[in-house]
């Protein structure tokens, strides 16, 4: 099981988000994929447009946190 997933910020936008996401649902295979952004981090909204755009859709907020699910086809 994955936890979570972290780039360094030297890294961001040099694809290994992606390279690391692709490797885990292929290992994996998982059906249902979670997240969370706290909103009381600095920059916050930025990490809120990257869970959206990567194809997470917002559920629920319990105090500063926001959580996000994303359904997987495997195929």
């Amino acid at each position: 099981m994955v936890v979570d997933l972290f780039v360094e910020k030297e890294h961001r936008k040099s694809g290994l988000i992606r390279k690391m996401w692709n490797e885990m649902i292929e290992k994996e295979k998982p059906k249902m994929v979670y997240g969370t952004t706290d909103i009381s981090a600095l920059n916050w909204e930025i990490y809120n447009k990257f869970m959206i755009s990567f194809g997470f859709i917002p559920y629920t907020q319990e105090d500063t946190i926001i959580h996000y699910y994303k359904e997987i086809d495997n195929g």
